[in-house]
């Protein structure tokens, strides 16, 4: 049986989750042997991988729609598309009781992951804690370099990125001079929004340079701690790579991270729940369009979670190797596409895995 994977890369938006949930999850469909096809006329099912305003059933065939939301709340004008599908697939256990709210169509938890051959463990240098003539500890790190907190994502509110810099204001206000001079705030976006602004706070660096993979990955290779306060995730793609790399890493425990991230291994800060309101881009400019429950993180719960890191990084680094591991065995692409395998034979009574034809 084949599937008529749905690929209109305009009708994704320019989330890095959906580009790359779509792209790996096709990819690794067609490695484990799903026969796939771009022509819904050549299939019995239809799977389309988007935002719902952007969903169109094809009439005739078992219409799939795989897709997420971040806030506890869907918008109105989801509805009406969600409830067209005959099968709903979404990534987390949070996205699965949001969506059942609004359908009676059934869902199923298809989660994401990593390539372990591109996301590696990566050993990293705790330096060594020293005390200066004042008297004050700080972490001394190999040949002059910085003891470097990672921020990856959008620059909007949702991920946090507000967050995280009330976090480093706290950080610059109440660590003595040797510890500030030692650590740097790494922010990595692809556009100039108004996160640019805390490109003046000390420490900051705003790096906007449109990254290859690879660079990608030695970006978090040569941080020492990761930070995503997310308002909400469908699944929660860089907190995964990250950690995937023995990142420690500091996180919202709501929605997509719940299902991968364990406080055993990981650094959760103290959230509430708030409603925000959501923008979508017009021809006139960003417009509300929903408003809607997020988890807000506490920016001195984060703070205090970077200090634990930083003062205990040898445990931190402990935990991200514990972290790496989970990650890496239960968290990848060929899982997933397997998982996504299993449900669509569920519903069509046949089995789509060349391997075990």
């Amino acid at each position: 049986m084949k599937i008529c994977w749905m690929s209109d890369w305009n009708r994704w938006g320019n989330g890095k989750g959906y580009t790359v949930h779509n792209t790996m999850m096709r990819t690794w469909s067609e490695r484990i042997g799903v026969q796939i096809t771009d022509l819904p006329t050549e299939a019995d099912v239809v799977l389309d991988i988007v935002v719902p305003t952007g969903y169109k059933p094809v009439p005739g065939k078992f219409n799939i729609l795989f897709t997420m939301y971040e806030m506890a709340t869907l918008p109105d004008e989801w509805i009406e598309p969600v409830n067209k599908a005959d099968l709903l697939i979404v990534p987390c256990e949070q996205n699965k009781r949001l969506f059942r709210q609004y359908t009676k169509r059934p869902i199923e938890v298809c989660k994401e992951g990593i390539d372990p051959a591109e996301y590696q463990f990566r050993e990293r240098d705790p330096g060594r804690m020293v005390e200066s003539r004042r008297g004050v500890k700080y972490r001394a790190m190999p040949e002059n370099r910085h003891f470097n907190f990672l921020w990856v994502g959008a620059s909007n509110p949702r991920k946090g990125y507000e967050i995280v810099t009330m976090a480093w204001e706290e950080w610059l206000k109440r660590e003595p001079q040797e510890v500030v001079q030692n650590t740097r705030l790494i922010m990595k976006s692809t556009k100039e929004t108004e996160a640019e602004r805390v490109g003046s706070m000390f420490g900051c660096i705003i790096d906007l340079r449109k990254l290859p993979l690879e660079d990608l990955i030695n970006l978090y290779y040569e941080s020492h701690a990761f930070l995503l306060p997310s308002m909400g995730e469908g699944w929660g793609l860089t907190l995964c790579e990250a950690q995937a790399t023995g990142l420690p890493c500091i996180y919202t425990p709501w929605s997509g991270p719940v299902d991968f991230m364990r406080p055993e291994w990981s650094y959760p800060a103290k959230f509430a729940m708030r409603p925000m309101r959501a923008m979508k881009q017009t021809e006139d400019g960003p417009k509300p369009y929903h408003t809607g429950i997020v988890a807000q993180a506490d920016p001195k719960s984060v703070y205090r979670r970077m200090a634990q890191i930083y003062y205990g990084y040898e445990t931190a680094l402990a935990k991200g190797k514990r972290g790496s591991d989970w990650i890496r065995g239960n968290f990848t692409w060929e899982l997933a596409a397997r998982r996504l395998a299993e449900i669509i034979g569920k519903y069509t009574g046949q089995t789509l895995e060349a391997s075990a034809a």
